[in-house]
């Protein structure tokens, strides 16, 4: 938006309405992106959960700072 659009909005009272639109679709994308990631988290624990039971069966416990496993 050139200098000029600018002015223009902010003297027709838009440019403020329209930057607070932009803000929320970020805002909205990026909350998006927090529960993919959030997903992403679960299904890589789900694996090690997994994989630690096969070996270690039911009763291991995970040390969720290092990885590491105490049966």
């Amino acid at each position: 938006m050139t200098k000029d659009e600018t002015d223009i909005q902010i003297a027709l009272g838009t440019y403020l309405p329209l930057k607070w639109s932009e803000r929320n679709k970020l805002i909205a994308e990026g909350d998006k992106l927090i529960a993919e990631g959030r997903q992403l988290y679960a299904e890589g624990d789900l694996i090690y959960i997994n994989a630690v039971i096969k070996v270690c069966g039911k009763k291991a416990i995970i040390d969720w700072n290092d990885g590491s496993v105490k049966v």
